[in-house]
């Protein structure tokens, strides 16, 4: 009896031409099933892609706020960008957030500084914050060979719990009365950019950080180990790397850099910290990365693209009644055709059938 065998074999790399062919595609099909599910709405696909493009894009207002979403999203998918390039898995980059919008919340209400180093010593805060909310589980996967995407998933509920337990108990706004820190200090607000409404200085340290990430990825040695630690780290070992030294500051960065998006919404938007601060930059920031195949360009983009849906799922919500959880819909569509287009672009599969 003949019995089908599949053998999975990895790909050589492929052109840049064809990886950028294949994301169109996977955009394409990401933006159909979304449409798709406005029908039961009374929308056609074509008419909701619109407007949502209209409500992001197509005024001074939609776009500023598109930025303003794209600044957290950007940090936590550069984090998660660097944590994937060598392959820790870190799927905790919302809880990281959280403690990072906390350290940075403490030293905006209760230190007073000049306003340059208020900022800037929040925003330290704001590194450290994410930076201890991953060493955990970066402890616990060198130590023990415990599973990161497990702790760091889990870590997300423990944090934001936490955080919600303080705010409930001990930390409520004395003038509010409501689960929300006190407001900062003016001094540890971030500047807005003149003209475009609330966008802040945040996006624009944003910009600088996917440069430097830019000549770390491109031109550097230390960009170079750490993707030939994502691709064979046992042949990185054997060149004489320190791979799990690597490993560990990639993945301690990358924590930091998501408590940065969640430091840099309390100094930039709200001032506060409070329960509902993220709707979700952490998990939309493991789509950036993935989009972006840990690229600093397609990072960039993917952080742009995925705010221009939200943003105008945002609108299409206030001018239809179309439910915003659809956006969701649109980035879990995307995040799988996504992850099938890179197993298909790195691995080949082949049946055989065998006596």
């Amino acid at each position: 009896m003949r019995l089908p065998e599949i053998i999975v074999e990895r790909r050589e790399p492929l052109p840049h031409y064809k990886l950028i062919i294949y994301y169109i595609v996977t955009i394409i099909i990401g933006f159909l099933l979304t449409s798709l599910a406005t029908i039961p709405y009374g929308l056609d696909p074509f008419t909701a892609l619109y407007l949502m493009l209209k409500g992001s894009l197509g005024s001074k207002y939609g776009f500023s706020e598109t930025i303003v979403r794209m600044s957290p999203i950007l940090l936590t998918g550069l984090g998660v960008a660097i944590a994937f390039l060598v392959r820790f898995w870190n799927i905790g980059a919302e809880g990281q957030l959280y403690v990072g919008a906390l350290l940075s919340a403490l030293i905006g209400v209760y230190i007073s500084l000049p306003k340059p180093l208020h900022i800037l010593v929040a925003s330290v805060a704001g590194l450290v914050g994410g930076a201890l909310a991953i060493y955990p589980s970066i402890y616990l996967k060198q130590r023990y060979g415990v599973d990161e995407v497990v702790t760091t998933l889990l870590s997300n509920w423990i944090y934001i719990l936490w955080i919600s337990a303080i705010l409930h108990f001990y930390w409520k706004n004395p003038l509010t009365h409501w689960p929300e820190s006190p407001y900062i200090h003016d001094s540890a607000e971030l500047p807005r950019i003149p003209g475009f409404g609330r966008m802040h200085l945040g996006f624009i340290i944003g910009i600088i950080l996917i440069g430097i990430y830019y000549i770390m990825y491109t031109r550097s040695k230390y960009g170079y180990e750490l993707k030939m630690i994502g691709l064979n780290p046992k042949a990185a070992y054997l060149q004489g790397m320190d791979v799990d030294k690597r490993i560990f500051i990639a993945a301690l960065l990358s924590g930091a850099l998501a408590g940065l998006a969640g430091a840099y919404e309390v100094m930039g938007v709200s001032h506060t910290i409070r329960e509902d601060l993220s709707p979700g930059y952490g998990y939309s920031g493991i789509l950036v990365a993935t989009l972006g195949m840990s690229h600093p360009i397609g990072v960039f983009l993917a952080a742009f693209f995925v705010s221009i849906i939200e943003i105008g799922m945002l609108s299409l919500q206030r001018t239809t009644g179309i439910p915003y959880p659809l956006a969701m819909v649109f980035e879990g569509s995307l995040f799988a055709v996504a992850a099938l287009t890179q197993l298909y672009s790195s691995y080949r599969i082949r049946i055989v059938w065998r006596d």
